[in-house]
């Protein structure tokens, strides 16, 4: 079954205030497995730099690269640029594709 987002970022919140994982989950009632599940996860948020790319090389979440119409946004040349490795970008029958080439 899958857990909410509200109740993993509220599992996460109370993990880091202190409180034990069994707390956690009577207050929260899920069991203790979720709770470890989504309390030992990694935030990703946490790899942000302030120039807007994470420790993978990749664009935070919420980073704007890019603003206007999606034919000139959405290029190979952009794209590979952006992830820093050839790409290849399709748009076929209204569908968009990307691949690494």
């Amino acid at each position: 079954m899958a857990i909410p987002m509200p109740i993993v970022q509220d599992i996460r919140r109370l993990d880091r205030q202190g409180l034990s994982r069994a707390q956690i989950a009577r207050r929260l009632h899920v069991d203790r497995g979720t709770v470890a599940k989504y309390a030992d996860m990694e935030d990703c948020a946490e790899d942000a730099t302030d120039d807007g790319i994470d420790a993978m090389g990749n664009p935070s979440a919420g980073t704007i690269v890019y603003a206007g119409p999606l034919e000139d946004g959405l290029t190979d040349e952009r794209l590979s640029d952006l992830f820093g490795m050839p790409i290849e970008v399709q748009h076929t029958h209204g569908r968009w594709s990307a691949y690494a080439v």
